[in-house]
């Protein structure tokens, strides 16, 4: 409706405000049919939502490092662990990472026993799963409820972020699918495309081409 009256540049703007700011421009829309014109303006909310496009597109040119100071002694929190897979020991292992590029295995939590091979599909955002083809196995940063329809597909999880009890892990026992989850890196490490092979039993993924 707000795009249709040129609120909004296209539907999905929609997801670039609060719930908050939704319930003013559904004000504004229903002003501007009782009065002619809407209080903030025809442009006001086109250029809201191109200003937030415009600031996504630019942090995702950037990769933070994986921490910032000191360990905390809170990462011994076994909530951390299961819910992150963070742990000190695993922490200390991914800011010295760089040294491990070439290597053939990336090591992660065991969430879900089983052994795959096939092809690695890097997915870093909701937008890039319909790249997803039956039997890809899912390499991605970390999943939430939103993602769980695509464990039909996929032969296999890999996840940068995730413990025992991470959403990725859960779904992944669930479907009988094996899942290494909390590999801190697997998303820089794996390419798009390769060949791999995940055993969710010892927790490590391997690169076999």
């Amino acid at each position: 409706m707000l795009a249709a009256h040129g609120f909004f540049p296209d539907t999905e703007a929609v997801f670039q405000l609060t719930h908050y700011e939704l319930e003013m421009a559904i004000i504004d829309l229903m002003t501007s049919w009782a009065n002619g014109s809407a209080p903030r303006g025809p442009a006001h909310w086109p250029s809201i939502v191109a200003e937030r496009r415009a600031a996504l597109q630019e942090w995702a040119k950037h990769v933070p490092p994986p921490a910032l100071g000191p360990v905390p002694d809170i990462i011994d929190d076994p909530a951390i662990v299961m819910l992150w897979g963070i742990t000190r020991e695993n922490l200390n292992t991914w800011l010295t990472a760089d040294g491990e590029a070439d290597g053939k295995e990336v090591r992660g939590f065991a969430a879900s026993r089983g052994v795959v091979e096939g092809t690695a599909r890097i997915v870093k955002s909701v937008k890039e799963i319909s790249r997803l083809q039956p039997g890809d196995i899912l390499v991605c940063q970390i999943t939430n409820p939103t993602w769980a329809p695509i464990f039909h597909t996929i032969a296999a999880a890999v996840s940068d972020i995730g413990g025992s009890m991470s959403h990725a892990a859960i779904v992944a026992r669930e479907y009988g699918l094996p899942a290494v989850v909390g590999t801190g890196n697997a998303t820089s490490r794996i390419k798009d495309g390769q060949r791999i092979r995940v055993d969710g039993g010892r927790g490590v993924v391997t690169i076999l081409e």
